[in-house]
């Protein structure tokens, strides 16, 4: 029992090890290096969500697009908890200009994670670029109530309701991110100045 315990934790270490590395060999930007050391790891344990993940992200930066959809599919089937596989499906979906098929990516997603505003803010994308504009606006609200600091959120919104000329209600929504970011966020705070420059209130 001794020895087979020592033989699991010996393969897990080296798990851990190589997965470690994947990690630097992918922030350093050296693709095929990682994505090779991402199928070893796989032979070890095929059942490994985060590297399914990793992997995808891998083959779609290499624009692979269909083995980056085939192992992001397989984060959530060996991981039901896991939501980044079913989010970074429907961003490559959006960015691939077919929020239609996004969408339901999203919505997956944010049952297996509902308090993520990432998930909130790259849904209302979705949405605005099928035309439900109320839609995307609540779900960028959403994204600001899970975090009011969100720069994305906040920009995404504010910009929204200025092409829908609230322009008041994008200085509201400014403003709250503004004091979120206790006044330190540049980005932020241009975006105040725009919206107040639009609601006429320029003082």
């Amino acid at each position: 029992i001794r020895r087979k315990l020592q033989e699991v934790t010996d393969i897990q270490t080296q798990l851990d090890d190589e997965w470690s590395e994947e990690v630097h060999l992918r922030a350093t930007n050296r693709t095929d290096e990682a994505i090779a050391l991402c199928s070893t790891i796989l032979k070890t344990k095929p059942d490994f969500a985060e590297v399914h993940y990793d992997l995808g992200v891998l083959y779609a930066t290499a624009g692979k697009m269909d083995a980056a959809r085939k192992h992001l599919a397989l984060v959530a089937e060996y991981d039901p908890e896991n939501a980044h596989g079913l989010a970074m499906l429907g961003w490559l979906a959006y960015l691939d200009g077919r929020p239609a098929d996004a969408l339901p990516f999203f919505q997956q997603a944010e049952e297996v994670a509902p308090f993520n505003e990432k998930i909130r803010y790259e849904m209302g994308l979705a949405l605005a670029g099928l035309g439900r504009v109320d839609d995307a606006i609540v779900s960028f609200q959403e994204a600001l109530d899970i975090n009011p600091g969100d720069t994305d959120s906040c920009d995404a919104l504010t910009r929204t309701l200025l092409q829908q000329s609230r322009a008041e209600e994008a200085v509201s929504a400014a403003i709250r991110a503004t004091q979120a970011t206790r006044f330190q966020n540049p980005r932020i705070l241009l975006m105040l100045a725009e919206a107040c420059a639009a609601a006429g209130r320029f003082p």
